[in-house]
């Protein structure tokens, strides 16, 4: 499978994530696989490498559609990928004209349903649903359509998806969360994590409203 070396992003099945290519190489395969209509591998690296070998990368990524492109002025693609499912990087066999590896399926475990989902389970759902409404609204760095989209995802596994894909954490972490089989786990990770960020957002609004606050006094 053709394989695009993501740096600074990670991408999760379902997801649909804008991705900027400077490299020739990574130009090149987008391009293509947009006019051909074929699968790519999209695997974040592990390292700052501008031409990567197999150790810069991660092994788990995942397959994608590349649904459109868009060349920019400056000369880099911006592509915009929708991943698939899961695979894992086995090996590289060729790094021309772009990279093109060995890939196995590595299927995650099957999201909640009618019969296997317990009461914690469905809460978890909620919480995240509605604890991710919040923090877009009262984040300036996010675009208010993020709620109307989360609004509209029905499966819990998207849904957990979605907002892994978009929180405010290191590549390294995201990539750690890509990684867990567990749906469960996954579920409980990303809530814990968007919990911690929901609560710095508010203590930092709550500084920031006392300080504009204290200002207005003084004038």
């Amino acid at each position: 499978m053709p394989i695009l070396a993501l740096r600074g992003n990670v991408l999760f099945p379902g997801v649909i994530l804008p991705v900027t290519a400077g490299r020739k190489k990574s130009i090149k395969l987008l391009k293509e696989a947009y006019k051909k209509n074929f699968l790519i591998g999209a695997v974040a690296q592990c390292t700052d490498a501008e031409d990567p070998v197999y150790e810069d990368l991660n092994c788990i990524g995942t397959a994608a559609k590349v649904l459109k492109i868009l060349e920019m002025p400056d000369g880099n693609v911006l592509g915009i990928l929708q991943g698939t499912r899961r695979i894992r990087l086995t090996s590289l066999v060729s790094t021309t004209p772009y990279l093109k590896g060995e890939v196995v399926e590595s299927p995650e475990e099957m999201e909640f349903d009618k019969n296997t989902a317990t009461s914690e389970d469905t809460a978890a759902i909620e919480s995240i649903r509605d604890m991710y409404e919040q923090f877009v609204k009262n984040s300036p760095n996010l675009p208010s359509e993020a709620t109307i989209a989360i609004k509209n995802i029905e499966s819990p596994k998207l849904l957990v998806n979605f907002v892994a894909s978009h929180l405010e954490i290191s590549t390294y972490e995201k990539q750690h969360l890509l990684e867990i089989v567990s749906f469960r786990k996954r579920t409980e990770k990303v809530l814990s994590q968007l919990t911690k960020e929901t609560d710095f957002m508010e203590v930092k609004n709550h500084k920031q409203k006392k300080d504009k606050d204290d200002m207005d006094k003084q004038e």
